[in-house]
């Protein structure tokens, strides 16, 4: 890449992108990264753009911050919601893409807050993620796209995840 085009694009730091992606948003940052090879001084150039914002709805913080830990790992900008009311605020302030919806709630229970998804946002995905496998037919059968058995794997939370954001559309 000539000296030209690295100049057209903005540099930033990490931390400047994740402050941003606080305010809103996080639509692409360029962000340029200098280090010194043997003989020569190489530039790099990697290009971080978000796939997509998945609200993560579950009572317990220390499932949410292993769910936002996971999903930011997989390359998604995550909303967190602590109960099924922040949930149902989440949506019509940050229109996610993906809901990803633990069951077991206490005050308004996943299968609300799932019926609520359904009445008001019909084509948003809703992922479940459960330990109670006869609540996870339950969410099925009331719309939901996927359940995920707790304790839940890398692997099956980015294969959902990823066929979720296909069916949520462009972002």
């Amino acid at each position: 890449m000539t000296r030209a085009a690295r100049s057209a694009y903005r540099a930033c730091t990490w931390e400047a992108a994740h402050d941003h992606a606080e305010r809103g948003p996080l639509e692409q940052f360029v962000v340029f990264e200098r280090w010194r090879g043997d003989d020569e001084a190489r530039d790099r150039l990697e290009l971080t753009v978000p796939r997509g914002r998945v609200l993560l709805v579950d009572d317990e913080p220390t499932v949410l911050a292993t769910l936002r830990d996971m999903v930011a790992a997989l390359g998604y900008d995550s909303i967190q919601a602590g109960s099924g009311h922040e949930a149902i605020t989440a949506l019509a302030e940050k229109w996610p893409h993906v809901v990803l919806l633990d069951l077991m709630m206490p005050g308004m229970s996943g299968l609300e807050v799932l019926a609520f998804i359904q009445a008001h946002h019909r084509y948003m995905p809703v992922i479940v993620v459960t330990g109670a496998p006869e609540e996870g037919r339950d969410a099925l059968a009331a719309g939901a796209l996927a359940v995920i058995a707790k304790p839940y794997q890398v692997a099956i939370l980015a294969g959902v995840l990823e066929r979720a954001m296909e069916i949520a559309g462009p972002q």
